[in-house]
Order: structure tokens, then C-alpha cells, then sequence
């Protein structure tokens, strides 16, 4: 037990180094390209980097969490290891394949694209690039360090990039394939470390499809999660000219940033309750329990601090014409205890429980309901309204996990959640 204590805070305290770095670096990334890139070229920038996020999320399909829980339950079996890396492996490559036909399409269909064609390659080479990613294998073994080390340094290497060669609106296009140069150079080292310890080959396009068929729960849910949470720039790009998008892509980002400096609670807390759960309930209760506290906690300290200086946050990091950002970060500032929350006793919780399906069905009337308020008040409140609409949709999710976890007496914060869980094989 102390063995697995000591695991769990090393890892934990190597993907709080990571989320710092993350964290910090948009923190000095943002004001320079803000004021380089001014409103109209930033905002190509986001709706391509938007365009790249969906893409990437297709490609890594949910993986996260099914191939991370699948790895955590089978880590002391080598001979499943290899056939969990082969399939996983298999069924990315045949969604990179899905990716960049679609990429054709948005080529077709999105004037952005035809007008500067490096834009999408580059979306779709960060796409590959982050799909690709090995992550969910590290997580599941619960050996984050090194990763967590390459993940900085070649963030670190592509702020460098930005700052030698981005220097007026014409280098719009470059942001992007610096951005997925530095991401393959950790992806190609994070795949050598993971076949060195796991000697997989491919498997079959048999075994791919079917291991595409048994994750696909898992993608709906990142999906429509993304939904509320990265899609409305891609959206308000659609709707509106690229200087609303950097009003709202900008404070967003700067968001999610921040917010994610509870990431490593919850990246540490998903195998260790998977495990948990399975093998000790009262212990993994325990343990949700107190994790849901501190990522509240957190994510009201830094909620409330966005809201509260948003017109410094604004002035110090986007700079003159930019004012209209100050009302929506105060806005999305009100995210992040709701998201924190949802993002354990949601994902973190729920999943461990074979709950998935139930968490995919909240989240998918979630998205929903983001997609018909930014419909309605994108028109009247431009950016604004795309930062309440996430904002009622992270409450909307919150509290109904909540109330489906009580009735379900699997709350972590009722004293009837002690009751016996069967976890599904």
C-alpha cells in the first residue's frame, strides 16, 4: 500500500510540473501572438487550432479512458499489455485514414482553408500527431514522469519556435506547423519508450474495427463533451468574423489553461479508482470523495480570480482592442468549479462504475443544449453569449450527474453509497 501511495503522489506531482508548464507557457505565449497576429489573424489561428482539436479527438477516439482503464486492469499480465497496444494502436491508424478525409472536405467547404491550404495541414498534421499520442498507456502503468518531462520540453521548444519566427499576420499558417512539429518530436520518443516495454506489432483490421466498436462509448462521450467545451470557436467562426473569435477563443483558452491545473488530480485519480473500485469500494469511495473536494476547491479559487480581474487578465495579456474579451472571461471564470466537479465525480467516478453509457447520455443533452444557446444567442450577444452558453450547459451537467449519482445511492457524499458496486469484467 505505501508502494502505491508513493506511485500515485510521484505522479501526481510530475503531471502537476506538466500542468504548470502548460498552464504558464499560454501565459506568455497568448500576449505575444495576441499583439503579432492582431484579432483577425489570431482568430484564423483558434478556428484552425479548433478544426485540429476535433480532428485529434477523432483519431485518439476515447482511447484515454477505455485503453487507460483496459492497461490499468492488466498491467501484470505482459501478453494482454501487447494485444491492448496492438488493437488500440490499429484502430488510431485507421482513423487517420478518416481524418484526412474529412480534412478534404473542410478543405471543399470552409473559404479559410482554401484561402491559406497550410492552415488545414498543419490542423491535421497536430491532429495525427496528438491522436497518435501514447498517453493512455502511461497512464494505465501509472509511470507518467518521463512523459510528462518530453511534454514540456517540446512545448517548451515550440514557444521558442513562435518567438524567433512569428513576427506579422503572414506567419498565421507557421503557428500551426510549429505547433505539430513539436508534438511529433515527443510523439516518435513517447512511442519508442512504450514499444520498448511492450513489443506489439499491428494486429488485424478485424481486431481494429472491433476494438473501434468496443470504444465507442468512450468517443461519444469525448465528443460531445467537446461539444460544449471546444466547439462553440469553431462555431462563432462560422457565425462570425475572426476578430469574435479571438474575443472569446482567446479568454477561453486562457480558461482552460488555468482550469487545468486540476488535471493532475484527476489523470491520477482515473487508474487508481478503476483499480480501486474493483478490488476495495469503501477505499476508491474514499478516495473520490476527497479528490471532488479538492479540485472544487481549486477550481473555485481560480474561477473566482479570472471573474474578478478579468479587465487586468485582459489588458496584461491580449493588450488595446481587446476589450471586449474582459465580459466573457468573467463569464467562463464561473466554468471552472463546475467543470472541476463534473470532470471527477463525471468522468473520474462514473466510468470506474461502468456508468459510462448513463454519463455519455447527460453529456450528450448537455451539448445539446450548448449548441441551441449559442445558435440562439451568438446573433444578439456575439462572444458573450457562447460563454453563457457553456457556463448553463457545465451547470446543467454538474448538477445532474449529482442528482443520478444519489438516486443511484453511488454518491461518494451519502452515507448509502457503501453498498457493494459490480464492476463489469
Amino acid at each position: 500500500m505505501q508502494i502505491i501511495r508513493q506511485r500515485l503522489v510521484q505522479n501526481a506531482l510530475a503531471l502537476y510540473g506538466v500542468t504548470i508548464a502548460n498552464a504558464l507557457l499560454p501565459l506568455v505565449l497568448i500576449p505575444y501572438l495576441a499583439r503579432v497576429l492582431r484579432p483577425e489573424a489570431w482568430g484564423v489561428v483558434l478556428f484552425a487550432q479548433t478544426a485540429a482539436i476535433w480532428l485529434g479527438l477523432l483519431v485518439e477516439y476515447g482511447f484515454a479512458y477505455s485503453a487507460t482503464r483496459e492497461v490499468a486492469r492488466h498491467m501484470d499480465q505482459p501478453e494482454k499489455l501487447r494485444q491492448i497496444v496492438a488493437e488500440v494502436m490499429g484502430g488510431k491508424l485507421l482513423l487517420c485514414v478518416i481524418a484526412a478525409a474529412i480534412s478534404v472536405i473542410l478543405w471543399l467547404v470552409i473559404p479559410e482553408f482554401r484561402a491559406s491550404p497550410l492552415l488545414l495541414i498543419g490542423a491535421l498534421w497536430i491532429a495525427v500527431a496528438q491522436g497518435l499520442s501514447p498517453l493512455w498507456y502511461f497512464q494505465g502503468i501509472e509511470r507518467m514522469r518521463l512523459p510528462a518531462v518530453l511534454d514540456v520540453l517540446f512545448r517548451l521548444l515550440f514557444v521558442v519556435s513562435v518567438f524567433l519566427w512569428i513576427k506579422s499576420p503572414d506567419d498565421a499558417a507557421s503557428v500551426l506547423i510549429f505547433q505539430a512539429a513539436s508534438i511529433t518530436l515527443s510523439l516518435l520518443i513517447s512511442l519508442r519508450l512504450m514499444y520498448r516495454q511492450v513489443s506489439a506489432g499491428l494486429c488485424s483490421l478485424t481486431r481494429a474495427w472491433a476494438t473501434l466498436k468496443d470504444a465507442w462509448h468512450f468517443f461519444l462521450f469525448v465528443a460531445v463533451v467537446n461539444v460544449y467545451a471546444k466547439a462553440n470557436s469553431f462555431i462563432l467562426g462560422l457565425m462570425a468574423t475572426p476578430a469574435l473569435v479571438s474575443f472569446y477563443g482567446g479568454p477561453e483558452r486562457l480558461m482552460r489553461g488555468i482550469l487545468s491545473l486540476t488535471g493532475p488530480v484527476n489523470q491520477v485519480l482515473y487508474p487508481r479508482l478503476t483499480h480501486l473500485v474493483k478490488h476495495d469500494y469503501p477505499a476508491a469511495r474514499k478516495t473520490v470523495r476527497r479528490g471532488t473536494v479538492m479540485v472544487a476547491l481549486i477550481g473555485m479559487c481560480l474561477g473566482l480570480s479570472l471573474t474578478l480581474a478579468a479587465p487586468s487578465f485582459v489588458d496584461l495579456l491580449f493588450g488595446k482592442g481587446y476589450e471586449a474579451a474582459v465580459p466573457v472571461l468573467r463569464v467562463l471564470g464561473l466554468v471552472c468549479p463546475f467543470s472541476a466537479v463534473n470532470s471527477v465525480l463525471g468522468i473520474r467516478w462514473m466510468f470506474p462504475l461502468g456508468m459510462e453509457r448513463t454519463y455519455n447520455r447527460i453529456v450528450m443533452w448537455g451539448a445539446v443544449m450548448d449548441v441551441a444557446l449559442v445558435l440562439l444567442f451568438i446573433p444578439i450577444h456575439g462572444a458573450l453569449g457562447a460563454a453563457w452558453a457553456v457556463l448553463t450547459t457545465e451547470v446543467f451537467i454538474t448538477a445532474t450527474v449529482f442528482v443520478l449519482l444519489w438516486r443511484a445511492k453511488l454518491n461518494p457524499f451519502q452515507q448509502a453509497s457503501l453498498r457493494a458496486v459490480e464492476v463489469p469484467k
